[in-house]
């Protein structure tokens, strides 16, 4: 088995070391654990994925009625 080394500052740490106690894990099963997860491919869509696309439709953002500056004027080389 691998072993990992990560640097936590001492509130990163104690926060870690309770919620693995809480678990009643080790700290490195409660972080193993958390790594596994965090680092499978997504197999569905996350969690209130389709609550928040559905609220955009109730957004107050408002297409313009006309771009201020047409397209094929506007100069992207910053050399001239």
């Amino acid at each position: 088995m691998a072993s990992l080394t990560i640097y936590l500052d001492d509130e990163t740490l104690k926060a870690v070391e309770n919620a693995a106690r809480e678990q009643g894990r080790s700290v490195s099963s409660w972080a193993g654990r958390l790594l596994f997860e965090a680092a499978k491919p997504l197999e569905s869509w996350p969690e209130a994925y389709f609550d928040t696309i559905e609220s955009f439709s109730e957004s107050t953002i408002e297409e313009p009625d006309e771009i201020a500056v047409p397209l094929d004027v506007i100069n992207l080389d910053s050399t001239s």
